[in-house]
């Protein structure tokens, strides 16, 4: 049975025009809604899959309840727990409940009762991490196969969030899965045809989406947690980690950050660079249980400073105005630790799986680290490999080497003495590739693999 995360975002708590929704490509199957996301849900679980659903609210929603004063709306934004609970007595759905929702950051200003207004002087990137954050930890821990999200309903601010934060968590899943294990979920994006002016009947369309995952560093240098803080200017950052150095929170994540570069970077650039028996010597590169599960550990971690940065919240009212303000996140160095864990994780249960407590035998290091090489896409890599055990097997062995040509134009910039003539001229060295070779090199260039 497929497990399957239906996903929406609120513009409203009430008030949607009921419509016949067709589900496009399924069999023209009509279902009754108020949203696309609900019939969406109600189609999946009619098919027979186990269904969850995952709907962001956005706090701004607090403008809709009528009796919602300045000094609520202050108590509430620094009150998650209880500001779901206000906002779900209104919702117009019972599927939505305390566990299938979430409340998300709001940008821009909103009006309450009695001409008062709040103000949310809060980043777009907290918007995006915070979704991507709860994205991945609700599929980490449901295991589902499929997530479909409907992109028609709420203001866009929170749509263009929910599809960055898709989008992150397919690379994350991906990198997950790159170096051992198989990627084998879908997301879809759901869009309907307009509901306005009367509208009785919409269509929803589908659309499957990918992202490529690239077998890479997200960092370029040592990660340091404090970039997951977006301040600007130089006073503004260090405003910033005068409030959050000393948190448990930020120290247990600055601590694994430091721990994932140091153990991923010797890894990473061992298979990067075709370096195999660096993994069967414990002094270079050596994994421990807790790196098996390295994601969700750095998400839990992740999640949790996050959710106490947001207990932190500013509020001040000037007049009749409630200005909101939080800690400015980097949604993209967010991301990039979560990927680091995740290649890092992926690193470590292939060296689990085929490297700890085996002999660094040449013929077993080929057979292994040719299979790696092929599932990342770098097959020239087996040329070197195998052309390196073939030679130091003949050493021992006293049987005839002979070279790869391939191995050998790609291992010398393709300027390898076999397929080459060097001339000197006026002082200088021209080199030309010998006629014989063009049509062979030409198939090289376009299938190098």
């Amino acid at each position: 049975m497929s497990r399957i995360l239906v996903i929406g975002v609120l513009g409203k708590l009430e008030g949607y025009d009921e419509v016949d929704y067709k589900i496009i490509g399924e069999r023209g199957s009509i279902y009754r809604s108020y949203t696309p996301f609900q019939a969406l849900y109600n189609y999946f679980s009619d098919e027979g899959c186990e269904v969850d659903l995952l709907v962001f609210m956005p706090e701004s929603l607090l403008a809709l309840r009528k009796s919602c004063s300045i000094n609520e709306a202050e108590e509430l934004v620094r009150n998650r727990v209880e500001l779901r609970r206000k906002l779900l007595e209104k919702v117009f759905w019972e599927k939505i409940c305390k566990d299938s929702s979430e409340v998300v950051s709001s940008i821009g200003e909103y009006s309450l009762r009695e001409g008062s207004r709040m103000v949310f002087n809060v980043s777009y990137d907290n918007v995006v991490a915070e979704m991507f954050i709860a994205l991945t930890d609700r599929v980490m821990r449901g295991g589902y196969s499929e997530v479909h999200a409907d992109i028609s309903i709420g203001h866009n601010i929170y749509v263009s969030a929910l599809v960055e934060a898709l989008r992150a968590l397919i690379v994350f899943e991906k990198l997950r899965n790159i170096v051992y294990g198989e990627y084998d979920k879908k997301v879809y994006f759901h869009v309907s045809s307009p509901v306005v002016g009367g509208v009785k009947s919409a269509a929803i369309y589908s659309h499957e989406v990918d992202v490529k995952a690239f077998f890479e560093l997200p960092f370029k240098g040592r990660v340091k947690a404090d970039m997951i803080f977006g301040a600007g200017s130089k006073e503004e950052k260090e405003k910033v980690m005068n409030e959050v150095r000393d948190l448990k929170q930020y120290v247990e994540l600055r601590d694994l950050a430091d721990r994932l570069w140091r153990k991923l970077k010797p890894a990473f650039n061992a298979i990067k660079y075709n370096i195999p028996l660096a993994f069967f010597h414990d002094k270079l590169i050596h994994f421990e249980e807790e790196d098996m599960n390295t994601s969700m550990n750095t998400l839990s971690k992740t999640k949790e400073l996050i959710r106490i940065l947001l207990e932190r919240t500013e509020t001040r009212i000037e007049g009749n105005k409630l200005f909101i303000e939080r800690i400015p996140l980097n949604s993209k160095v967010i991301a990039n630790i979560l990927y680091s864990a995740a290649l890092l994780e992926s690193i470590a249960r292939f060296w689990r799986e085929k490297i700890d407590g085996r002999e660094p035998e040449l013929g077993y290091i080929e057979e292994v680290f040719k299979e790696l090489y092929e599932k990342l896409g770098q097959k020239i890599l087996t040329y070197f490999l195998e052309r390196d055990v073939r030679e130091q097997t003949s050493k021992l062995t006293g049987k005839e080497f002979r070279g790869y040509e391939i191995r050998n134009f790609y291992a010398h910039s393709g300027m390898s003495q076999n397929q080459t003539n060097f001339n000197r001229k006026n002082n200088k060295v021209i080199a030309r590739y010998k006629a014989e070779w063009i049509g062979t090199i030409k198939k090289w260039l376009l299938k190098p693999e």
